[in-house]
C-alpha cells in the first residue's frame, strides 16, 4: 500500500511482465498494469491473488479488472496451464 501511494497507483498486484502465450498475454494485458479485481472479489497483493487462483483451474476464464495508465479496463482472461507458460509469476 506505501508503494501504491507513492506511485499515485491503486492498490492491487502490479504486473512487471507478462509471458508470451499465457491467457494475461492473450487478453492483452502487459506489464505496467495493476490487477485490481478478479471476478469482481478485491485484488490488494500477490497472497490474495494467488488465493483467488487456487480456487479456479486451467481452462477458466475470469474477469480481471486493471488499471492501465488513468484508465481502468475489464478483460477476460482464459486461465493457461502453469507447466504450459514460460515461467510460473503469471496468473
Amino acid at each position: 500500500s506505501m508503494a501504491s501511494s507513492f506511485y499515485g497507483l491503486p492498490q492491487g498486484l502490479y504486473l512487471t511482465g507478462v509471458a508470451p502465450g499465457s491467457g494475461a498475454f492473450e487478453a492483452g494485458l502487459q506489464a505496467g498494469d495493476v490487477i485490481t479485481h478478479i471476478n469482481d472479489s478485491l485484488v490488494e497483493n500477490l497472497s490474495s491473488a494467488v488465493r483467488i487462483r487456487d480456487k479456479l483451474s486451467a481452462g477458466d476464464t475470469i474477469s480481471v479488472t486493471i488499471f492501465r495508465r488513468g484508465t481502468v479496463i475489464t478483460t477476460q482472461v482464459r486461465l493457461s496451464n502453469r507447466q504450459m507458460v514460460a515461467s510460473d509469476y503469471n496468473l
